[in-house]
C-alpha cells in the first residue's frame, strides 16, 4: 500500500481493521490514513465493501478486531456500548445513502433537529453556523421549504448542511452524488472541498465518477474485488497499469462524467 504524498499530519487512521457481516467475512483493511484537511476519494466496483468501510469507520457497523483513531477524538472503541464510542459519533459523520430529511419539518427544523444531541441551543451560535453554511452551499433561500419541494441536487446540499452544522472532525459520504447530474455534483464537491480545508476535518467520500476524483480529490483510496484496500496518490492512481484499477478507470470514464 503506498502512503499519501502529502506532508500533513496523519488525524485519521484505520488499521488491521476486520468487519464480518453474519457468519461470514466481509472486509479486511491493513492500514488507511487520511491527514486533515483532504478530501480522499474512495472508488471501487459495486458490492466490494466501500459503504461497510464508511460505517465500520463511523462506529455504527461492529467490528471484528482493528483500530480506528483519530488525533483529537482518541480511538473508537471495540465495544460500542462505551460512552467513547457515542461520543465518536457526533464528530463522525456518515452522509448520504439511507440517510433521509424528515418530511414533516422545513428544512431549517430538520438540520436543527440534533441540536438537544449536542447540547446546543437552536438559537445563537448553532442558527449562525446554519446561516453561514447553507450560503456556502447556495441554499439560504431555500430553508423554509419541505424536503418534497427540493431537487435532488437541493436534497444532497441540505443533507451536507444539516451535518456540517455540528462541526463532525471526520465526513464520510455514501454516492451523495449517485443520483446528481455530474456538472452538479462537481459543484457541490468543490464546495465541499472549501470547507474542509478551511476546518481541518478529514472527509471521504464514494463515487462512481472516476473524473469527480481526478478533479476534487487529494488522494484515493481503491477498494478490489477481492476486499483488499490500496491507498495512493492520486497521480499515482491515475497512471498505474495495475489491471483491476485500469479497467475500473476506463468503465468511469465511459460514464457521463462531470467537466473541469
Amino acid at each position: 500500500m503506498s502512503a499519501q504524498t502529502a506532508s500533513a499530519p496523519v488525524t485519521l487512521e484505520v488499521a488491521d481493521l476486520l468487519v464480518h457481516r453474519g457468519d461470514r467475512f466481509w472486509l479486511t483493511v491493513d492500514r488507511l490514513h487520511v491527514a486533515a484537511g483532504h478530501l480522499i476519494a474512495l472508488l471501487g466496483p459495486s458490492g466490494v465493501g466501500k459503504s461497510t468501510l464508511m460505517r465500520a469507520i463511523a462506529g455504527v457497523l461492529p467490528r471484528v478486531r482493528g483500530i480506528v483513531k483519530h488525533d483529537e477524538l482518541g480511538a473508537l472503541p471495540l465495544h460500542e456500548v462505551d460512552e467513547a464510542a457515542h461520543n465518536w459519533r457526533r464528530r463522525v459523520h456518515v452522509v448520504g445513502q439511507g440517510q433521509a430529511l424528515l418530511p414533516y419539518l422545513r428544512i431549517d427544523e430538520n438540520a436543527l433537529v440534533l441540536a438537544a444531541d449536542y447540547g446546543l441551543p437552536k438559537n445563537g451560535v448553532l442558527q449562525e453556523r446554519l446561516m453561514q453554511t447553507a450560503r456556502d452551499f447556495d441554499i439560504d433561500s431555500l430553508l423554509t421549504r419541505y424536503p418534497s419541494q427540493l431537487s435532488g441536487g437541493q436534497y444532497a446540499r441540505a443533507l451536507l448542511t444539516r451535518s456540517l452544522i455540528y462541526e463532525p472532525r471526520v465526513l464520510l459520504l455514501d454516492e451523495i452524488s449517485a443520483s446528481i447530474d455530474p456538472p452538479l455534483a462537481l459543484d457541490i464537491m468543490r464546495r465541499l472541498r472549501d470547507r474542509v480545508v478551511r476546518s481541518g476535518m478529514c472527509a471521504v467520500f464514494v463515487t462512481h465518477y472516476v473524473e469527480l476524483a481526478r478533479l476534487v480529490a487529494d488522494g484515493v483510496i481503491f477498494m478490489r474485488s477481492a476486499g483488499e484496500c490500496l491507498q495512493l496518490s492520486k497521480a499515482a492512481f491515475f497512471r498505474t497499469d495495475d489491471p483491476e484499477i485500469s479497467s475500473f478507470r476506463l468503465q468511469g470514464d465511459g460514464e457521463s462524467g462531470p467537466e473541469s
